[in-house]
C-alpha cells in the first residue's frame, strides 16, 4: 500500500541519502504553501520538468493584474534532488508569473547544419546538455519534420 508516510519528503535544495530512500517506497517533492502545478511534467533521461504557480494576494488599491509566483522545476527522478547533484535549489522563479507552457522538447537543425536539442518550457530555454542521450543508446531520436508551402 502507499501513502504518504510510505514516502520521503524531499526539500527542496537538498539531496537525500540513500539509506533514507531505501527506507521508504518513494520519495515527494513538498511545495510552499499555495503552489500548485499547472503544467504537465516531461521526463527526459532521468530529470523531470514541470512548472508550479503560486498565487500572490492582490495589493490593496491596485489596478494591475498580479500572476503570482511562477517556477520551473527540472528534478532527478530518482531523488528529487538537484539533477546537477548540487545543493542548489531544483528550480528557477520565472520574472513574469502566470501560467507557463507545458515542457516540449525536440531537436532543430540550424542553418550550419548542426542539430541541437531544445527544450520549451524547462528550467532554461535550452538546456542542451541534459538532453544528450546517454552513450549507451544505440537508437537514433525520431524527428518529425514539418514545412510551410508559400504561394
Amino acid at each position: 500500500m502507499l501513502c504518504l508516510t510510505s514516502l520521503l519528503a524531499v526539500t527542496a535544495g537538498t539531496i537525500p541519502s540513500a539509506t533514507s530512500l531505501a527506507a521508504k517506497k518513494g520519495w515527494y517533492l513538498g511545495l510552499q504553501a499555495n503552489e500548485q502545478v499547472v503544467t504537465s511534467a516531461l521526463t527526459v533521461y532521468g530529470v523531470v520538468y514541470f512548472s508550479t504557480n503560486q498565487p500572490k494576494a492582490p495589493d490593496p488599491g491596485s489596478c494591475s493584474a498580479n500572476l503570482g509566483n511562477t517556477r520551473s522545476y527540472a528534478v532527478s527522478y530518482t531523488n528529487g534532488a538537484n539533477p546537477n547533484g548540487t545543493t542548489d535549489l531544483p528550480f528557477i522563479l520565472q520574472p513574469t508569473g502566470g501560467l507557463p507552457p507545458s515542457p516540449v522538447i525536440g531537436k532543430v537543425t540550424l542553418d550550419d547544419g548542426s542539430t541541437v536539442p531544445f527544450c520549451i518550457g524547462c528550467v532554461s530555454p535550452l538546456e542542451s546538455s541534459r538532453l544528450n542521450p546517454p552513450s549507451s543508446t544505440s537508437n537514433p531520436a525520431k524527428v518529425r519534420s514539418y514545412w510551410f508551402i508559400q504561394k
